[in-house]
C-alpha cells in the first residue's frame, strides 16, 4: 500500500516518491554528506550489526544475523535482476550523488533489505537491543536516498525484504541458529 501511495502521481505531475527523494536530496550539508556516506558505505553496513550481534557472546547468535543478512542480500538482488528500475539519477534532473554512483538497478535496496534484516535478528535474540539496531538498520536507508541512490520506494521494499529475510532465516536455522523460530 506505502509503494502504491509513494508511486501515486500528486499535482504538478511528479509522484510522491520524487518529491520526498527531491526533498531529502536537496538539503545537504558537508558534515551529512560524510555521515551519509558512512552509513552507506558497505563495510559499515555489514560490520556494525556483526558487531552488534556478536554482543550475543555466542556463535548461534552471530550466525542468526549473519544468515539474516545473507538470505536479505540474496533476496533483494534477485528482485534487482526481475525489476530492473533505474536508479533517480538515471530519471530526474539534478539529483546529487556525493557518494558516486552504482552500476546495478535500484529496486529494493539492498542495503535497506540487509540492514533491517541485520536488525531483526538482532531484535529478535536481543530485544533491548532493539531500538539500536533499528535505528541504526533506518538511517542506513535514509543514506540511500539522502545520497541520490534510491527512491524511498526503493528503500521501503528493501526494509520489507529485510524483514521478510530475517523470518525466512529464522524459520530455517532458528532464533539461535538451530531450532527455534520467532513471529513478526
Amino acid at each position: 500500500m506505502a509503494l502504491l501511495l509513494l508511486s501515486a502521481a500528486p499535482a504538478y505531475g511528479e509522484t510522491l516518491d520524487e518529491n520526498i527523494l527531491e526533498e531529502i536530496n536537496r538539503r545537504h550539508s558537508p558534515l551529512c554528506d560524510t555521515f551519509n556516506g558512512i552509513l552507506s558505505e558497505r563495510t559499515q553496513l555489514v560490520l556494525v550489526p556483526l558487531v552488534a550481534g556478536g554482543l550475543g557472546r555466542d556463535g548461534k547468535f552471530l550466525f542468526s544475523v549473519a544468515a539474516a543478512e545473507g538470505m536479505g542480500y540474496f533476496l533483494s538482488w534477485g528482485m534487482k535482476e526481475v525489476v530492473r528500475r533505474q536508479r533517480p539519477y538515471e530519471n530526474l534532473y539534478d539529483i546529487r550523488t556525493p557518494q558516486g554512483k552504482e552500476d546495478s538497478s535500484g529496486f529494493p535496496s539492498t542495503h535497506a533489505a540487509i540492514a533491517f534484516a541485520g536488525a531483526a535478528a538482532i531484535a529478535e535474540r536481543n530485544p533491548n537491543w532493539a531500538i539500536p539496531a533499528y535505528t541504526w538498520a533506518t538511517l542506513v536507508a535514509y543514506s540511500r536516498v539522502y545520497n541520490g541512490l534510491h527512491y524511498p520506494s526503493d528503500v521501503l521494499a528493501g526494509a520489507a525484504v529485510g524483514l521478510g529475510a530475517a523470518k525466512i532465516s529464522s524459520s530455517l536455522f532458528g532464533k539461535n541458529g538451530f531450532g527455534w523460530s520467532f513471529t513478526f
